[in-house]
């Protein structure tokens, strides 16, 4: 084959006469301009290729900063919650130790030094006190002084009149708790010689109530509020263990106490807080029965005053068990005792106590109660020192 030959530049061949025509030099035109703008179409298309791979660089940087922004957000939030978490458990260690420390204060250090509750004097108390202490004085402790033993007072000079020689002679005390819870109990409840009944054993927080002692409802409500738990076994002689037997405990003073001596229930009284009962069995069984409440327990809350709160055992002379009336949890207001030894005729007290409940003092520097809290002559107040602002 021959260089130049039509085989190889088929579209550059000579014509016949040995002139190039017009058509021939159109077709390479044209074909030079296809490619051309075939070039252009792949120069295109590359450089759409190149944005496109820019676009996804910038885009998969953006998500890399959004997550790394996340990521630090809730890392942040994690540390916050881990600070308030540890907050949380310091802030409640506090309040135990502190609770701790104070139930360790009362009932392990109070009576080995604990400092005297300031003593009231007839001026502080009131007119109506001031008569029936009779103008008698007695020397307040100084809160700054505690601990110190007070100067005993000075002798006052008798009282005289003009009108007569005889001095002036100062109103009886009224009578104790112990001989008005006695006195309700024999005009109320037919018990003879209530004063002369053994105590019963109830106990609030490990801590065994002696017969009148003297609680506060706001003081006293983390101790009072739970129930007690009663018992006789204290008692001697001790008690048959095969009969049947209920604790009532109940206020007679609701709501408020009234004027007398005692034997006069208040406006709601009795009002019932609690029933205890056992059931009777042989003399080997009986004496590990534990009473169960059969009535739930109220906690004391006196609205006004200072308020008693009895609690008597009942015992069974017959094989009956007790009987309490239905309803009584719902009925406790004006509860009737008298119906309820009507319907439990062989029943007879056994043994009783009582404590004494009253309201925050009204002066909380000095702690002295109302007027109505002394003119019942009810024992004074035991106030804690921690207490007294």
């Amino acid at each position: 084959m021959r260089r130049g030959g039509p085989e190889e530049l088929p579209l550059l061949n000579k014509p016949a006469n040995g002139k190039y025509g017009a058509k021939t030099l159109d077709d390479t035109t044209s074909t030079a301009s296809n490619a051309v703008n075939a070039g252009d179409a792949i120069l295109t298309a590359l450089h759409g290729q190149r944005n496109k791979v820019l676009s996804a660089r910038v885009n998969n940087e953006s998500m890399q900063s959004d997550m790394d922004v996340s990521e630090r957000r809730m890392s942040r939030m994690a540390c916050e919650r881990c600070v308030q978490r540890y907050i949380c458990l310091i802030c409640l260690l506090l309040v135990i130790g502190g609770a701790s420390f104070y139930l360790y204060w009362r009932y392990e250090l109070r009576d080995d030094g604990a400092a005297p509750a300031p003593a009231p004097t007839a001026a502080t108390l009131g007119a109506g006190a001031a008569a029936w202490l009779g103008g008698e004085v007695i020397p307040i402790v100084d809160p700054t002084k505690w601990g110190e033993v007070p100067s005993p007072p000075a002798p006052a000079a008798a009282t005289t009149t003009t009108t007569t020689e005889a001095a002036t002679t100062p109103a009886p005390r009224p009578a104790s708790s112990a001989a008005t819870v006695a006195k309700f109990l024999e005009v109320n409840a037919g018990v003879q010689n209530a004063a002369a009944l053994p105590t019963l054993t109830v106990t609030y927080a490990n801590h065994d109530v002696v017969p009148g002692e003297h609680f506060q409802s706001s003081r006293d409500a983390f101790v009072l509020n739970p129930p007690p738990a009663v018992s006789w076994s204290a008692i001697r002689p001790p008690l048959d263990p095969t009969k049947h037997r209920a604790v009532i405990m109940f206020d007679p003073d609701a709501p408020e106490p009234a004027p007398g001596d005692g034997a006069t229930p208040g406006a709601n009284a009795p009002y019932l807080h609690a029933v205890w009962t056992t059931h009777g069995g042989n003399a080997a069984t009986a004496p590990l029965a534990v009473p169960r409440l059969a009535v739930p327990y109220e906690p004391p809350v006196p609205p006004k005053g200072t308020h008693r709160y009895v609690f008597v055992l009942f015992e069974q002379a017959g094989e009956k068990p007790i009987v309490v009336s239905e309803g009584a949890e719902t009925q406790r207001r004006e509860w009737d005792l008298k119906a309820f030894l009507a319907k439990n005729p062989g029943a007879r007290a056994a043994a009783v106590n009582h404590l004494t409940c009253s309201p925050p003092s009204k002066d909380r520097r000095t702690g002295v109660e109302d007027d109505v809290h002394v003119a019942e002559g009810h024992e004074p107040l035991t106030i804690d020192p921690l207490y007294v602002v």
